[in-house]
């Protein structure tokens, strides 16, 4: 888990530069486009390649850090001032440094796949305690169940020796019982023992 993490967490790292570059190509490419004005016979292929390429969630704000536009956010949020400079003062507060060009100031953020990987180790581990949880559950029955067949193994166990001694004392009662029919006082004391043993029959 340790590993998969620490590798999660390196893989992250490399994207979020990838992510960067690719952001301050397109800072690159959109200076370059300014510069080519109206010159219809410069090939800016290249720059509406590198433009057109990136995916990267962008705000980009003007000298005073007023939001301007907003790319890669969706077609309606895009065009919402509210919402862009709602985001624009959490990438701030997150300490993400705009990339500075001549036109303006851009700011960008994590995109939807990095932000999925740095939660992957957390998914993972959730997962992880959740098999754990169900393990230990089921350990935990099996135990029990286990348990309960030892129970009942000793309880018909003891039924079993206790059955024949009992069985015996109860032919001994009837036996002195025939020979005791004419003594009233043995014959309570034969019912009284004979009352203890179906007591422990039952």
């Amino acid at each position: 888990m340790g590993l998969s993490m620490i590798y999660v967490s390196y893989l992250a790292k490399k994207l979020e530069i990838g992510e960067r570059s690719s952001v301050e190509l397109y800072v690159k490419a959109q200076e370059a486009l300014a510069k080519t004005g109206n010159d219809i016979n410069k090939d800016v292929t290249f720059e509406s390649q590198a433009i057109e390429a990136n995916k990267t969630p962008i705000i980009a704000t003007d000298e005073n850090d007023q939001v301007t536009w907003g790319r890669n956010y969706g077609d309606l949020k895009d065009e919402d001032k509210e919402f862009l400079t709602r985001r624009l003062v959490k990438l701030k507060k997150q300490g993400i440094q705009p990339i500075k060009s001549e036109l303006n100031n851009v700011y960008f953020e994590n995109s939807r796949v990095l932000r999925w990987l740095k939660l992957f180790p957390y998914i993972q581990l959730m997962l992880l305690l959740g098999f754990l949880m169900i393990g230990l559950i089921g350990f935990s029955a099996s135990q029990r169940e286990q348990q309960n067949r030892v129970w009942v193994g000793m309880a018909k166990e003891t039924a079993h020796q206790l059955g024949t001694p009992i069985g015996a004392i109860v032919a001994w009662v009837e036996n002195l019982k025939l020979l005791s029919y004419n003594e009233p006082d043995k014959m309570e004391l034969l019912d009284e023992l004979r009352s203890d043993v179906t007591r422990l029959e039952l």
